[in-house]
């Protein structure tokens, strides 16, 4: 199957965003290990959204991407841009009180996954694996809600 079906093609991800948001879309490397090493694409996928829940397809045919065979991480990257900057108020159940955070959007959407789920995390030029879901996260735990299409 590899053989005949050897290019990714796109992707398609679930996200939901309180306002017109972007992110960088990373697609990187594994190594024998199943570690992520290095970016495939040597710039950055800048994705655009409007506000919603919604999965976006990202045509990808134009890179001529080979699946790799040591496999690859996709990777969503945040932007703490003022364009996706959210305020989120709720009420602390304990407290009563109204609280204010700022998040960045998108959020991204996750499935769910009972036991063994991890994130790999890049922080300070470093890869990391974590156990902790960021607060983007549209469900608690899981795999990200993201759809692969391979061609010839």
């Amino acid at each position: 199957l590899y053989d005949q079906t050897p290019y990714l093609k796109q992707l398609k991800i679930l996200v939901d965003s309180r306002v017109k948001a972007s992110f960088n879309l990373r697609l990187i490397n594994a190594n024998e290990n199943g570690e992520p090493t290095n970016d495939i694409l040597n710039k950055n996928l800048i994705i655009k959204t409007s506000s919603g829940k919604r999965s976006i397809n990202v045509d990808l045919s134009e890179y001529n991407i080979q699946f790799p065979k040591k496999g690859f991480f996709v990777a969503l990257e945040w932007l703490t841009i003022e364009s996706n900057k959210s305020e989120f108020i709720y009420t602390d159940p304990y407290t009563k009180k109204k609280i204010s955070e700022i998040r960045y959007e998108p959020s991204f959407g996750t499935t769910n996954r009972n036991s063994g789920f991890f994130n790999w995390v890049y922080s300070n030029g470093n890869w990391r694996k974590t156990q902790i879901a960021p607060p983007q996260m549209i469900e608690k735990g899981g795999d990200l809600a993201i759809e692969l299409t391979i061609s010839n």
